[in-house]
């Protein structure tokens, strides 16, 4: 929120946000281990696999992928199961730019990676958990707020960076606490801290892009930027032969019609129009955000 002035962030306190995320629904657990294959390099995916299956037979599977694309290519198959709603975990290294197996061979930037995590998003109506079990610790991704959908319902991963052992740790008391029955994100993320001392942040999609979305209305609502706008689309219509009356009538709805846009690009991200019932998790008014940015430069909608 840097580029907002101190007044545009006084605003944003002010307007509506999306439901917290709580609770996930899934019902398998599908680990990619992507890791270079040195001798002393741990196989923490599969160690972890070992583990989940002496507390819950067949909930887990393991993947063992030895290349970038070997490991896009696991998650696309995924995206083909009709049932699966999976939380997908990345054991492999990587931060805020992007992931890769620690050799320096390939790297995996979250561009190229969020356009597969969206297709299994959407494959899942929106209810894909990732976890990222990567050492180096990472805050909210831009790239991940690209749409047309969004790459998952929430993203989990460490707060600052770990050495391998507290990865390890922290992440089977995360998963400890969903195999005993607590599936909701903070507090799985809670009692991973208390017994490994390891913060592990869940990051809700809505919560990121909203952050995105509204940061950007914000910006694009000052006079200047607007105006820009306002008559590139003037010219356009008037280039089409519209008479002055029907140009004018139209600029009239300019507002409007961006703040509609606004609400369809929000629904759409958050997969509505093929699963209404998503609106209870991701629902948000933009209009009336719309509306309430309008009015702190003077203007109606």
């Amino acid at each position: 929120m840097a580029r907002l002035t101190r007044a545009e962030r006084q605003l944003l306190q002010t307007l509506p946000t999306p439901p917290a995320q709580g609770s996930i629904k899934s019902n398998t657990l599908l680990i990619l281990e992507w890791l270079q294959v040195a001798a002393n390099e741990p196989r923490t995916g599969l160690e972890l696999h070992q583990f989940l299956e002496r507390l819950r037979p067949g909930w887990s599977r393991y993947v063992r992928c030895s290349t970038k694309d070997e490991f896009l290519r696991a998650i696309s198959a995924e995206g083909r199961s009709n049932e699966a709603r999976p939380i997908l975990h990345l054991e492999c290294h990587g931060g805020n730019e992007g992931l890769g197996d620690g050799s320096g061979r390939e790297f995996l930037t979250w561009s190229e990676l969020n356009p597969r995590l969206q297709a299994l998003n959407e494959a899942c109506r929106c209810n894909l958990l990732v976890f990222v079990a990567a050492c180096c610790g990472f805050a909210g991704i831009a790239a991940l707020t690209e749409g047309p959908r969004a790459p998952a319902a929430a993203i989990v991963g460490p707060a600052w960076t770990l050495d391998t052992d507290e990865v390890a740790i922290a992440t089977r008391a995360f998963y400890q606490e969903l195999v005993d029955g607590n599936a909701h994100l903070q507090s799985m993320s809670d009692a991973s801290t208390s017994h490994s001392g390891v913060l592990f942040e869940p990051e809700p999609m809505a919560l990121l892009a909203y952050e995105a979305f509204i940061e950007t209305m914000i910006l694009r609502a000052r006079p200047e930027k607007r105006n820009a706008r306002m008559d590139a689309m003037r010219q356009r219509l008037a280039r089409t032969g519209l008479d002055a009356k029907e140009v004018k009538r139209r600029m009239a709805e300019f507002d409007l019609n961006e703040a509609k846009i606004w609400q369809f690009s929000w629904d759409r991200f958050f997969m509505l129009d093929l699963d209404p019932e998503n609106a209870a998790r991701f629902g948000l008014n933009l209009l009336k955000i719309a509306r309430r940015i309008a009015a702190h430069h003077g203007r109606e909608i």
